[in-house]
């Protein structure tokens, strides 16, 4: 699959997959529709931190622009990241030591595979990999969304973040 996802995320429930929490003390399976279903949230989708295709940048972005975003009433920024609990909870520590996003583990890539946000690495014909996704939830149910068209396009850029907030 290139490009989009085969359907529109925008009006679709969140699917009801099991992601694993990262938090400190965590490593249980939850519903992230559950913990999104009221209000509004934002999850940011990121490929497994280890891979040569991560960026980096990404949650150092979505930190700055964290207040703007809790101001303009989202309750949650959610990073599910397609890697084993124990690396994502190790990760997590690094780049967000004062706990202010919430990290998910998805090692199978269920909840991006609900979503058809995976795609066949090309240089690997055995390996699958998470589109970077950025979505608007809004008591559950997908608002906005943006998908990475290839791995090298995608950036929170300047007010990318915030304007699918508003």
């Amino acid at each position: 699959m290139t490009g989009q996802p085969r359907r529109s995320l925008e009006g679709m429930k969140l699917p009801r997959v099991t992601v694993t929490n990262s938090r400190p003390g965590g490593g249980d399976a939850v519903y992230l529709c559950d913990l999104v279903g009221v209000g509004r949230h934002v999850i940011v989708g990121l490929p497994d931190a280890s891979a040569s295709i991560f960026n980096g940048h990404e949650i150092p972005e979505l930190l700055m622009r964290a207040d703007v975003l809790m101001r303009s009433g989202v309750r949650s920024i959610n990073c599910v990241v397609s890697s084993r609990p124990q690396a994502v909870q190790t990760w997590r520590r690094s780049v967000d030591p004062d706990e202010r996003l919430r990290f998910f583990a998805d090692p199978g890539l269920d909840f991006s595979r609900a979503l058809d946000l995976v795609y066949e690495v090309p240089s690997d014909a055995c390996a699958m990999r998470s589109r970077r996704f950025m979505l608007m939830v809004d008591n559950g149910v997908i608002t906005g969304a943006r998908v990475e068209a290839t791995a090298r396009d995608f950036d929170f850029g300047d007010t990318d973040v915030v304007l699918l907030a508003v």
